[in-house]
């Protein structure tokens, strides 16, 4: 379906048309749906008055904005090769500004600064937070029913007080997901809210969209390789807005229809 053409998710083309309040004489998108683009039809809602546009794919697989086609009419982008994904940093800016909630995760980030892992009470405080923010009632139901509260407490104490002081991200996330109930997924999250600058979340849509093994050695892989693209392109990023920039890329990809 829409080979060969330039499209957006649905989800993200409803986003747009919201944030920009654009009169689109269009039925509203499923958010799986892809949405084929005609740039001299869509600019405006696509983010044309924005400082960066919505991301949006080329018929070529290139995530770019309508900034692009702006600042390279020869069509010849600045493109950054992740691993199975090109975007330009035009791209990978759109989609921070536009397609990340920031506001409570900024806001879980200050409450969690302030609690003190190394202390139980805190360190179960600061995993039922993080279980609620990434929509895990699941989680930490199962957490609850494997382990007593001192327990458990006990065990993401010890874990989160030595996670930043290991040798490989490997080593960081490995007690976390040896904590039964914790997965990959929701082990990086608890990596990335207690400390945003050096950790990032390796989930389920990452993994499928990057092919990243959601296991430790996965993990270590993909950490290593977000630490080589900031190095070379984002200087000035933290990993986790890195990481959440690439997952609104990918997500376009693997969550529509084939």
């Amino acid at each position: 379906m829409l080979e060969n053409t330039t499209w957006i998710d649905g989800r993200s083309f409803e986003k747009a048309r919201s944030h920009i309040n654009a009169t689109v004489a269009e039925p509203k998108k499923k958010p799986n749906q892809k949405v084929e683009i005609d740039l001299k039809k869509h600019a405006y809602l696509l983010g044309a008055e924005l400082s960066h546009g919505y991301p949006f794919i080329r018929y070529d697989g290139l995530s770019v904005t309508v900034h692009d086609y702006e600042s390279y009419a020869d069509g010849q982008f600045h493109v950054v090769d992740f691993v199975n994904i090109q975007f330009t940093e035009n791209a990978l800016k759109g989609a921070y500004l536009n397609l990340i909630e920031h506001k409570e995760a900024q806001q879980l980030e200050n409450k969690l600064s302030k609690l003190d892992v190394q202390k139980t009470e805190d360190a179960l405080l600061f995993s039922e937070e993080v279980c609620r923010w990434g929509r895990g009632t699941r989680v930490w139901g199962l957490l609850k029913g494997n382990y007593s509260q001192p327990q458990l407490g006990g065990l993401i104490s010890c874990w989160l007080s030595s996670a930043s002081n290991q040798k490989s991200y490997e080593h960081s996330i490995c007690p976390g997901i040896s904590i039964k109930g914790l997965g990959v997924s929701f082990a990086s999250k608890h990596l990335r809210l207690l400390e945003p600058s050096r950790f990032a979340v390796l989930d389920s849509v990452i993994s499928e969209g990057l092919g990243y093994a959601q296991t430790s050695k996965g993990y270590n892989l993909f950490m290593n390789n977000l630490v080589q693209l900031k190095g070379q392109h984002l200087p000035n990023w933290r990993l986790c807005d890195i990481e959440a920039s690439i997952f609104a890329l990918v997500r376009q990809r693997v969550r529509t229809e084939k």
